[in-house]
């Protein structure tokens, strides 16, 4: 995955490690919400019966584990400290530390032999059976199912809010940044120079300058708060305006950008310009937005789950009860008019199956799969 932070007119390219951690907290999530349903044992002895040395053999599900064990849980907890992560992953860290086996590499199957295989083999399998147990605890059922039920509304209602949009307005522009802080002001977690309330702060400051910069042109919009090791405290915006009065999105969201960088942060803020590089997305959710267009609504869609879909995983924890999701307006749809319907894409989608982690075993393999 990669990184953009735009200073002075130049776009810089960052590896983006908290991506990437995302994608281990993902990975860790599905490991064992299919090793909870699963049977037997994941780890046998094996004689060679050229050399009659005993060997440890994995199944694809204990190999699979391998694969998830390689990233120890110390990096995990390193880039999420501020966040709450799924149930799935709590209840893995917590049996990784019971039973040692944090970190653990592939090759490690191969090198335990005789009364050493013996006892890696007990070992690795009692923290399979271990992870089991938890999951199958009627308390843990009703973790997962609350972590579930706040993403799926947060979907839900995103997709109701664009639905409203489009009921009310034909034409309208999309616009996508991604505001943060030079990576010099954010990168060092111990003495970073931006707090929460600052962060705070501006986030509010450029809700404040979109409402004053597009009077009476401005539909909608949404915001993501979030942190991340890499980009420090961040926030994506989703802005709506009227697309029969205006155009030049790229250009609109580099003055408000600018905006940001120069004047709301005094020179700590960075942003990225998504409008600039709308060629990039397969199915495009931002710039001249008709509501007859049905790669419009996926890409509208796409974006709705890039916004929602990781607090499943990892959410921020936020003090004083402050928001990490909020839109403006609010627009609300209205009753149906008589006469002849308007011809719309489809927006329609199961919200409560979008965000469910679906374990399943078959033909000896387990996995697990995600519903978004």
């Amino acid at each position: 995955m990669v990184a953009y932070e735009t200073y002075a007119n130049k776009v810089r390219y960052l590896v983006d490690d908290d991506m990437t951690a995302i994608s281990q907290v993902e990975l860790t999530a599905h490991t064992t919400a299919a090793i909870s349903i699963s049977h037997g044992d994941l780890y046998t002895l094996k004689m060679n019966r050229h050399t009659g040395r005993r060997y440890v053999e994995a199944n694809l599900a204990g190999k699979a584990l391998f694969l998830t064990l390689k990233s120890p849980t110390s990096e995990m907890l390193k880039y999420f400290h501020a966040h709450t992560l799924n149930p799935y992953v709590d209840v893995y860290i917590l049996a990784v530390s019971q039973h040692g086996v944090d970190g653990m590499a592939m090759y490690e199957l191969n090198t335990h032999l005789d009364d050493a295989a013996q006892q890696w083999v007990m070992r690795m399998n009692a923290f399979v059976q271990t992870l089991r147990m938890q999951t199958r605890k009627p308390e843990f059922k009703t973790a997962i199912r609350a972590s579930q039920r706040s993403c799926n509304k947060n979907y839900k209602n995103f997709i109701t809010y664009l639905k409203a949009l489009f009921q009310k307005n034909g034409r309208i522009l999309g616009l996508r940044a991604d505001f943060s802080y030079r990576k010099v002001h954010n990168f060092d977690q111990a003495g970073s120079d931006i707090s929460y309330a600052e962060a705070k702060r501006h986030r509010e400051a450029l809700v404040d300058e979109i409402r004053r910069r597009f009077k009476g042109l401005l539909l909608g919009y949404v915001w993501k708060f979030e942190y991340g090791l890499l980009k420090g405290y961040h926030s994506h915006f989703l802005i709506f305006l009227d697309g029969s009065k205006v155009r030049e999105d790229v250009t609109i969201v580099k003055m408000l950008g600018e905006h940001w960088r120069t004047v709301l942060t005094e020179g700590k803020g960075a942003y990225y310009n998504c409008n600039a590089r709308k060629t990039s997305y397969r199915f495009c959710g931002i710039g001249e937005l008709r509501h007859d267009d049905p790669e419009i609504w996926q890409g509208l869609k796409n974006i709705a789950t890039y916004l929602t879909k990781p607090d499943h995983y990892v959410r921020l924890n936020m003090p004083d009860g402050d928001r990490a999701l909020g839109k403006g307006g609010p627009p609300k749809l209205y009753a149906k008019k008589k006469g002849r319907p308007r011809k719309s894409a489809d927006l329609s989608t199961p919200p409560e199956a979008q965000f469910s982690i679906t374990p399943s075993v078959k033909n000896g393999a387990i996995s697990a799969r995600n519903a978004g």
